[in-house]
């Protein structure tokens, strides 16, 4: 991009001198498809955070941030130019982006290019997807909301649906995905069942706990449940 249009300033001037004019410098709108920042913090996305994140499917919101000086902001969705849609307030730009804007459920690239103080082209990309909200999809039947946990490892146990591309359980933010068994045969209704026992010293604490379940299915709905339930402390202790 910046080598074309250094080629046709250079062109200009013997061109000039024999009366032919230079011709015009192509417009450019591909999107920005690498990230060349370098080391500069030129554009951060704020939302979404992180490669691969999930936003919900209902115009959700897309925010970056430039550096002081950056000007020339250009930003892509899925290859559409969507600049226009954002709007700025200090250094930060945001959207509420949907369907219209060429959102899609799935797999989503927000591309976005700028130059930096000194001029300098800098783009960056962010792959994020973008699920439906799933009402009945994850169920918690152990532990019970406002259970008390009396000893360790303690059962749980969850039903989900059968066609997963990510199932995850946090306790207490502690990962503990990896605890859970196969999940039984698929069961008429299209759920299955997952367990596990989960010790003392993966997370509990006593007093109140937090189970996080989170599915996203193969269709792209997604449910995220939170359990909250009780300990002892001579569950925790040691």
């Amino acid at each position: 991009m910046r080598t074309s249009a250094l080629l046709t300033a250079a062109l200009a001037v013997p061109l000039l001198g024999l009366g032919i004019a230079a011709p015009a410098a192509t417009p450019q709108s591909d999107p920005p498809l690498t990230t060349t920042n370098g080391g500069e913090r030129v554009i951060t996305f704020v939302t979404p955070k992180r490669h691969n994140s999930l936003v919900v499917f209902a115009r959700p919101q897309l925010s970056i941030r430039l550096a002081p000086g950056a000007s020339d902001l250009r930003i892509w969705l899925n290859g559409q130019l969507v600049t226009s849609e954002f709007t700025r307030s200090g250094n930060r730009y945001s959207a509420r982006i949907g369907s219209d804007e060429g959102l899609r459920v799935g797999r989503n690239t927000l591309s976005v290019g700028a130059d930096n103080a000194q001029g300098q082209r800098k783009s960056a990309t962010r792959i994020f997807r973008a699920v439906r909200q799933d009402k009945n999809g994850v169920l918690v039947a152990r532990p019970t909301q406002g259970q008390r946990i009396t000893q360790a490892p303690f059962p749980a146990v969850i039903r989900t649906r059968a066609n997963l591309s990510e199932f995850r359980v946090w306790l207490n933010k502690r990962e503990v995905t990896g605890l859970f068994g196969p999940a039984t045969p698929a069961r008429a209704d299209g759920y299955v069942v997952r367990r596990a026992r989960i010790p003392a010293d993966r997370g509990l604490r006593p007093g109140g706990n937090v189970l996080k379940v989170r599915e996203v299915t193969d269709d792209y709905r997604h449910q995220t449940v939170f359990r909250i339930f009780q300990a002892a402390p001579a569950v925790t202790a040691g």
